[in-house]
């Protein structure tokens, strides 16, 4: 039945994943996690993460400037259930 639900609310699909998936009023699926969760962390066995590496400021202004177009892209398509 789950699967259904999410199935029938992925139509369309305007937003991260993720995002959508936390939408439970739209999907009409509650999520749930598991803990331990089973993952593990292997950066350091690959040579280490680029997420805590120095950005520079024009990166950081990009990033933020993508931030609001994506904001606002959502806002114009709310998804209601």
């Amino acid at each position: 039945e789950a699967a259904k639900r999410l199935l029938q609310g992925s139509e369309q699909i305007d937003r991260p994943v993720d995002t959508w998936l936390q939408m439970h009023w739209v999907t009409g699926q509650k999520l749930h996690a598991l803990l331990p969760n089973g993952l593990s962390e292997i950066a350091h066995r690959i040579g280490g993460s680029t997420i805590q590496q120095k950005t520079r400021t024009s990166g950081k202004l990009m990033r933020e400037l993508n931030r609001g177009w994506y904001r606002a892209q959502v806002a114009m398509l709310p998804q209601r259930a």
